[in-house]
């Protein structure tokens, strides 16, 4: 995809979102955990490289069914 834009936020990205970006797409989801959010534009650089950039900290509802980031468990 040229674009893909997440509307709510999720813990974890998934690596499929930035997989499915052509090379010079663009990718905005909200990352983390309530209440400290980070809003990231990706670009896909080539094959194997993406640029990350940290726009703003925010804090946005989830989206239905994100990925869950794995918990340490003694």
């Amino acid at each position: 995809y040229d674009a893909i834009v997440l509307t709510g936020s999720t813990p974890v990205l998934p690596p499929a979102y930035k997989q499915q970006l052509k090379v010079g797409g663009r990718l905005f989801a909200i990352v983390g955990d309530a209440p400290a959010m980070q809003a990231q534009l990706i670009t896909r650089m080539a094959a194997d490289k993406f640029k990350t950039h940290t726009m703003f900290e925010t804090n946005v509802a989830p989206l239905q069914n994100a990925l869950q980031p794995e918990r340490f468990v003694f």
